[in-house]
């Protein structure tokens, strides 16, 4: 039987988020895509990191984190995209998290390891697997707030808050996951009240915080809501 530290569910998830973390930089850091997407997020980073401001000097239409991280990223090792791509690798491994404690809460421990290799086996055959975007890191805030829920005890509030933080940076990631943070939030208010309030709170801690940031800012608050609202809706017409 492997150690008592070893069977905590936050041992366990942070040790896949680790080992695939650094097996997918490994193996796909370098690989070459002719992509679009990913020089828009690396080359907001970098300007970020030059001193220019988001939504003011030059445009974006989704949520800021994507490019506040590639900017660390920028800041930390310049241009050597195989690093630059940590954003991608760790969101991977996040994705891996959710996945097994989903597969785990439908058919055991067994069933979600197994879930997990073959999305790993899919993910690994996918042309744009190692692309720098928005997408991948809110897919993997929301797997590491499934984790929080499914990989927990329902009765910690705790747990429950940290998956209302991690849905809140979705948000603000790709605003069109407040879509799956709403239906979260609703489920937990007829089915199970007990675990509402500390996801809420949650996530309007997280939300308020990135909201301050930008309203510290003359100005990027309004232009990020009307570039995002715009965004929305004509995705959802």
């Amino acid at each position: 039987m492997p150690p008592k530290i070893l069977r905590s569910p936050l041992t366990q998830a942070l040790l896949l988020l680790t080992a695939v973390s650094l097996l997918t930089r490994y193996l796909c850091g370098n690989y070459f895509d002719i992509s679009l997407d990913e020089g828009i997020y690396l080359n907001g980073g970098h300007r970020i990191a030059s001193g220019q401001r988001l939504y003011l000097d030059f445009f974006a239409f989704i949520g800021p984190l994507i490019y506040w991280l590639q900017a660390i990223l920028s800041s930390l090792f310049g241009n050597y995209l195989p690093s630059l791509r940590w954003s991608t690798s760790v969101s991977v491994g996040a994705i891996c998290i959710g996945t097994f404690y989903l597969g785990r809460s439908v058919a055991g421990s067994s069933a979600g390891l197994v879930s997990t290799l073959i999305w790993l086996g899919v993910w690994l055959d996918l042309p744009n697997r190692m692309e720098v975007n928005h997408r991948w890191l809110s897919s993997g805030f929301n797997a590491l707030a499934m984790g929080a829920i499914l990989g927990a005890p329902s009765t910690s509030r705790i747990w429950n808050l940290i998956a209302g933080i991690f849905m809140g940076l979705a948000i603000f990631t790709t605003p069109s996951f407040a879509v799956c943070a709403g239906l979260i939030g609703f489920h937990f208010l007829i089915a199970d009240r007990l675990r509402f309030l500390p996801y809420l709170l949650g996530g309007c801690t997280s939300c308020l915080t990135i909201v301050g940031i930008l309203a510290a800012f003359d100005g990027r608050l309004r232009i990020m809501w009307m570039r995002t609202s715009f965004l929305m809706a004509a995705f959802l017409r």
